[in-house]
C-alpha cells in the first residue's frame, strides 16, 4: 500500500469513526442502557478499520453515488503551459522537498507513539510499585490493598482504597464500586483503547471514543452500587465527599472520576428500558457507511457497439453543442510521434501519449490553476484533457498492474494503473473497459475507448500522472513521443479585453473584502476567545468560592448536627427529670395531705369539711387521697364566728377536684 493510499485509508477510518460517534453522541449519549452503549462504542471503533478493505461487487444499474478516491476534473477554456526546462527542474526540486517532508513525518509519528506507549509503560510501573509500597487486606476474587493514595481506584484484579476510608459508613459502597470495575473488567478497555489512542494519536475521535467509554464505566458501576444498597442519595453524599482531584490518573479507574456532576444526572435518571429501539439506527448507518466507503468492483464494463464507435467518429467537431464549439477555439495541434531514446529509460516511466491514433487529439485543459466551467470558480486541475472523438483506443502509458477499473460519477468511466511503486496513471470519461483489476499491461498496450461519461462536457480523455509520495504532476514532462506546444489563440477585441480587466477588477476587490472580513472576524474571535478566557477563569474562581463554602456549610452542617443531638439527649435528661420531680412532688402532696388528715397531727380535734359539708373520722379513713384537690387548714375568731364552738380544735376544709368548679361557681353566688 503506497503512501497515498494509505493516507486514504485513514480519511476513511476517520470519517467513519466520525459518522458512527456522532449518532452516539446525539441519540444514545443519555440512554441508560449502558451495556448496549459500551457494546456499539466498542464495535463501531474497530468496524471502521474493517470498511474500506471490503469490495462491493457493481453493475451498471448499481453504480454507487460516492467515491471519495477521486477527484472532479472537468475541461476548460484556459490552458497554463509553463516552459518545459523550467518545469522540469521545479519538478526535481519539489519533489526532493517531498521526499524529505514525507520522511521528517514518518519520523515525528514513530517518536510520538513511541512517547505514548512509553508512557502507558511508565503508569504501569507506578502501580507495580504503588502496589508494593500498599498495605495487603485479603484475597478472594479480587485483591484488597490499603493505600496512602487520597482515593480509592483499581486496576484488572487489584483494588486499592485508603487507609482513612477503612471503617468508615461509605467503605462497603465504595467497595462495590471499585468491584463492579474488576467485575465488568473495565481495565482490559482501557488498555486497549489507550493502545489505539497511542497508534492513531492524530485521529481526534480515538480521544471522544475513550472518554465515553470511561464516562459509561463509571455509570455501570454507579448503577449497581444503586441497585444493591437502594440509597441514592447516601451514595451521592459519598461521592461530593470524594471531589479532590487524583494525582494519580493512567490506566486506572478512579472512584472520583472528573464528570461526578453527569454521574449524578444518570443516577437519578430515570431507567427506560423501551428505549432500545433507539439502537436499531446503527443498521441504516452502518449500511450507508459501507456503501460510501468500501471498494468498488465493476462486474462487466459497459460495451459500446460498433456501429455506434463508427457513427461517433464520423461526427466533425463543428457540430458538437455549442460550449464543444467554444472550446474548439483554444485547441492544441497534436503532432506526429517524435522518436527518441528515451522511451526505453525505464520500462514503468509513463513517457508516451495514453492515445493510439494522436491525429484527430486537441489539448482543451492543460495541469495547473484554472476557472472551472460549471460553477466558475478557479479550481486545480490535476490532470491533462485530449479533445477524441468517442471510441478512439487508450493505451497504457507504461508497464504496470490496473489497480482499479471501475465507473464513478464524476470520472466516469475510469482506469487506474500502478506502475511499479513510483507512479501511478489514470485514464478516465471512457466509454468502454478493456482490463479488469489485477491484469498486468505493457506499454502501449489497449485498455479502453474514450468517451463522454461523467461529468464531461464533451469528447475526451482526462489523463493523470500521479508519483507516489508527491502526488499529481504535470503530464506534459512525462510525453516523450510528442512535443506538445500552445495553440495559436486569436487576439481579443478591446471590448473583450475591457470586460475581462473589468471582471479581474471586480474579483480583486471582492477578494479584497473577503480578506478584510476574514481579519474582522478573526480579530472578533480572537476578542471573543479572550473573553471566554476571563469568563471561564472568573467561573472557576466561583467553583473554588462555591466549593470552599459548600466545605463551610457541611461542617456548620455536622455542627448544628451535633447540637442538635446534644440537644436531644439534655430534653431527654430534663424529661426524666421532670418526671422524678412530678413523683417527689406527689408523694411530698400526699403525705401534707396525710398530716393534715391526720388527727394525731392535730393538738386538738379539729372538725373535717368536704365540698362544704362536715364528715366524720370513717368517711375520711375511706377517702381517696388522689381525688384531693386542695385542703385548707383554718383556726381563729373567724373561724369560730363561721362554724360556730366545735370550730375551737380547727377545721380542714377538703375539696374535691371534680367538685371544683361547683364550689367556685357556690362562692361566686354568696358573694
Amino acid at each position: 500500500m503506497g503512501n497515498s493510499e494509505l493516507l486514504m485509508y485513514l480519511l476513511k477510518v476517520m470519517t467513519i469513526q466520525g459518522v458512527f460517534f456522532l449518532l452516539y453522541y446525539l441519540f444514545l449519549k443519555n440512554k441508560t442502557t449502558y451495556a448496549l452503549n459500551r457494546s456499539y462504542l466498542l464495535g463501531t471503533l474497530f468496524i471502521a478499520f474493517a470498511i474500506p478493505f471490503l469490495e462491493i461487487p457493481i453493475s451498471e444499474k448499481s453504480i454507487p453515488n460516492i467515491t471519495p478516491e477521486v477527484e472532479v476534473f472537468e475541461w476548460d477554456n484556459e490552458s497554463i503551459i509553463a516552459d518545459e526546462t523550467t518545469q522540469s527542474e521545479s519538478f526535481q526540486v519539489d519533489s526532493i522537498k517531498k521526499i524529505e517532508y514525507g520522511t521528517i513525518i514518518q519520523w515525528v509519528y514513530l517518536v510520538l507513539v513511541s512517547a505514548l506507549i512509553f508512557r502507558s509503560i511508565f503508569h504501569l510501573l507506578i502501580l507495580q510499585k504503588l502496589k508494593k509500597q500498599s498495605v495487603y487486606v485479603e484475597r478472594k476474587w479480587f485483591r484488597l490493598f490499603k493505600t496512602s493514595q487520597i482515593h480509592p481506584f483499581s486496576f484488572l484484579s487489584n483494588i486499592f482504597i485508603p487507609q482513612k476510608i477503612f471503617g468508615t459508613n461509605s467503605f462497603d459502597q465504595i467497595l462495590e464500586h471499585e468491584c463492579e470495575h474488576v467485575r465488568q473488567r473495565h481495565s482490559i478497555d482501557r488498555l486497549l483503547i489507550d493502545f489505539m489512542v497511542a497508534l492513531f494519536w492524530f485521529n481526534p475521535f480515538m480521544y471522544l471514543y475513550r472518554r465515553a467509554l470511561i464516562e459509561i464505566h463509571e455509570y455501570q458501576a454507579d448503577a449497581a452500587v444503586i441497585k444493591k444498597f437502594t440509597d441514592p442519595i447516601g451514595y451521592q453524599e459519598v461521592l461530593f465527599s470524594q471531589l479532590k482531584s487524583s494525582p494519580y490518573s493512567g490506566l486506572v479507574s478512579h472512584f472520583n472520576f472528573s464528570t461526578i456532576k453527569k454521574r449524578i444526572v444518570m443516577i437519578n435518571k430515570q431507567k427506560n428500558k423501551s428505549a432500545v429501539w433507539v439502537y436499531l439506527l446503527a443498521a441504516p448507518v452502518t449500511f450507508f457507511v459501507i456503501l460510501a466507503f468500501a471498494n468498488k468492483q465493476l462486474e462487466e464494463p459497459i460495451i459500446v457497439q460498433k456501429a455506434e464507435t463508427e457513427k461517433a467518429e464520423q461526427v466533425e467537431p463543428e457540430s458538437t453543442s455549442e460550449e464543444e464549439t467554444t472550446e474548439t477555439e483554444e485547441e492544441e495541434e497534436v503532432p506526429e510521434t517524435i522518436e527518441t531514446p528515451e522511451l526505453q529509460q525505464d520500462r514503468f516511466l509513463p513517457s508516451i501519449l495514453p492515445l493510439k491514433d494522436a491525429k484527430n487529439a486537441k489539448v482543451t485543459s492543460g495541469f495547473g490553476k484554472r476557472r472551472d466551467p460549471i460553477d466558475n470558480k478557479v479550481k486545480m486541475h490535476k490532470g491533462l484533457d485530449l479533445r477524441t472523438p468517442v471510441g478512439s483506443v487508450v493505451i497504457s502509458t507504461a508497464d504496470g498492474v490496473v489497480h482499479q477499473a471501475g465507473y464513478d460519477d464524476k470520472y466516469g468511466y475510469f482506469v487506474l494503473i500502478e506502475h511499479g511503486d513510483q507512479y501511478m496513471t489514470r485514464y478516465s470519461q471512457l466509454s468502454e473497459l478493456k482490463v479488469k483489476r489485477g491484469d498486468k499491461v505493457k506499454r502501449s498496450d489497449e485498455i479502453a475507448l474514450s468517451g463522454n461519461t461523467g461529468r464531461s462536457t464533451g469528447p475526451h480523455l482526462h489523463y493523470e500522472v500521479i508519483e507516489v509520495g508527491a502526488g499529481h504532476q504535470d503530464p506534459r514532462n512525462y510525453i516523450k513521443d510528442h512535443k506538445l506546444s500552445a495553440a495559436a489563440l486569436p487576439e481579443p477585441s478591446s471590448d473583450e479585453r475591457l470586460k475581462e480587466e473589468e471582471l479581474i477588477a471586480a474579483e480583486m476587490k471582492l477578494a479584497e473584502a473577503e480578506a478584510v472580513a476574514r481579519h474582522q472576524e478573526r480579530v472578533e474571535l480572537e476578542k471573543e476567545a479572550r473573553a471566554m478566557e476571563m469568563e471561564r477563569k472568573i467561573v472557576e474562581e466561583e467553583m473554588r468560592a462555591l466549593e470552599k463554602e459548600r466545605e463551610m456549610v457541611e461542617t456548620d452542617r455536622r455542627i448544628v448536627e451535633k447540637e442538635r443531638e446534644r440537644a436531644e439527649a439534655e430534653m431527654r435528661v430534663l424529661e426524666r427529670l421532670r418526671v422524678k420531680e412530678d413523683q417527689m412532688l406527689n408523694k411530698m402532696r400526699t403525705r401534707e395531705r396525710q398530716a393534715f388528715l391526720d388527727p394525731e397531727q392535730m393538738t386538738d380535734d379539729p372538725i373535717y369539711i368536704l365540698d362544704g359539708e362536715e364528715i366524720d373520722q370513717k368517711e375520711i379513713n375511706n377517702l381517696n387521697f388522689d381525688l384531693i384537690e386542695s385542703v385548707e387548714v383554718s383556726r381563729g375568731k373567724e373561724t369560730l364566728k363561721k362554724y360556730g364552738s366545735k370550730a375551737e380544735g380547727g377545721v380542714i376544709e377538703i375539696e374535691i377536684k371534680k367538685n371544683k368548679a361547683k364550689s367556685k361557681e357556690k362562692k361566686g353566688k354568696e358573694e
